[in-house]
């Protein structure tokens, strides 16, 4: 329920991240700066340098999964300011784990990491949910990744700007959004 409220609160819309590494996540904020999107990110491995590496580098203001899960539980006060909302937060960051295959549903795009690495992670789990896939170079011993990107719903980014011009691409072209989403 909290990635869905999280998509929900706002009308912008939502990039899952996951299996993201540093290099992926890099990317990812310099991409995100200045852009009207709001991201959930699931690092590969969310060691506790990781998770404050990402709050310190995505767009602000950044919530952990653990914070918001408290948060529902919970009543909210009755006028609590938007900056206080973890359902109003830029970046949502997941802090644990075994939640990213269904995350991907809640996204309007996924990006998949380990293509600066040692190569991506699976593209399936987010296409299986009908959403374009981005990921990085390091995808040639993957063929679901040239399948996808033949048939449009793929596509591989090499570095912040390229990133930037994909995300710029789909989420301000409502048809070539629902295209991709469709290959």
């Amino acid at each position: 329920p909290i990635a869905r409220a999280f998509r929900k609160a706002s009308e912008l819309p939502v990039v899952v991240a996951g299996s993201t590494w540093s290099a992926d996540e890099d990317l990812l904020a310099k991409a995100a700066q200045g852009r009207a999107v709001r991201l959930v990110a699931v690092p590969h491995e969310p060691a506790p340098e990781a998770l404050e590496r990402i709050e310190q580098a995505f767009p602000a203001p950044v919530v952990r999964w653990s914070f918001a899960e408290e948060r529902m539980d919970t009543p909210p006060p009755a006028h609590m300011p938007p900056d206080q909302d973890p359902l109003h937060a830029r970046t949502l960051l997941v802090d644990r784990m075994g939640l990213l295959a269904n995350l991907y549903r809640e996204g309007d795009l996924a990006y998949v990491g380990g293509g600066f690495t040692d190569g991506i992670h699976s593209i399936l789990e987010a296409a299986a949910w009908g959403r374009p896939v981005i990921f990085g170079p390091r995808h040639r011993k993957f063929p679901e990744a040239a399948g996808l990107i033949a048939a449009g719903g793929g596509f591989e980014v090499r570095d912040a700007p390229t990133l930037a011009a994909c995300l710029d691409r789909l989420l301000s072209d409502p048809l070539a959004l629902q295209t991709a989403s469709q290959a």
